[in-house]
C-alpha cells in the first residue's frame, strides 16, 4: 500500500482553507493546515519537515513577519516570497515541490519566483484563487509525480 501524500496547507482564511483540507483527506492526503508563516517556519525546521510531498502557500499572508522597521504592515506579498526564499535559501529544502494559490496575478511578482525556483532546478506552480478543490488535487497529483 502506498503511504499517504504529506501535504503542509497554508492559508490564513479558514473559511477558504477548510473546504480543501477536507476534499484532500477525503482523498486519504495527511494534511497539517496553518494559518501563519511563522508556523510554518517553525514546522519545516523539525526534524520531520523535510517529510512534506507538496507544500501548498497562499502567497497573500497579511501581518505576517510583524511590522517593518517603521512600524508599518509589511506587504502581504512580500511576505509570501520571504517565506519561499526562507523554505528555499534559509530552511535548504529545495526538493519538495510549492504551489502557490493566491489572487496575486501580477506577472512580475511570479516571475520573480520563478526565478528563484529555477536556481534551485524546481518548478513552481500557481494556482489561481478561486480554485476547484479537484482542480487543487489534480496539480497536486502532477507536481508530486516528477518527485
Amino acid at each position: 500500500m502506498q503511504p499517504e501524500p504529506r501535504v503542509l496547507y497554508l492559508d490564513d482564511e479558514p473559511e477558504y482553507a477548510v473546504p480543501f483540507v477536507d476534499a484532500l483527506t477525503r482523498r486519504r492526503f495527511h494534511v497539517e493546515l496553518f494559518s501563519t508563516t511563522d508556523e510554518v517556519e517553525e514546522r519545516l525546521k523539525r526534524p520531520d519537515g523535510r517529510d512534506f510531498d507538496v507544500l501548498i502557500l497562499d502567497m497573500l499572508m497579511p501581518g505576517s513577519h510583524g511590522r517593518d522597521v517603521l512600524g508599518e504592515e509589511k506587504n502581504p506579498v512580500e511576505s509570501g516570497m520571504r517565506l519561499h526564499h526562507t523554505i528555499r535559501a534559509k530552511l535548504g529544502i529545495v526538493d519538495v515541490p510549492i504551489i502557490f494559490m493566491s489572487v496575486v496575478r501580477d506577472p512580475r511578482v511570479r516571475d520573480r519566483i520563478r526565478q528563484e525556483e529555477a536556481s534551485y532546478r524546481n518548478r513552481v506552480s500557481f494556482v489561481n484563487k478561486p480554485v476547484l478543490p479537484t482542480d487543487l488535487i489534480e496539480r497536486i497529483k502532477k507536481v508530486t509525480v516528477k518527485r
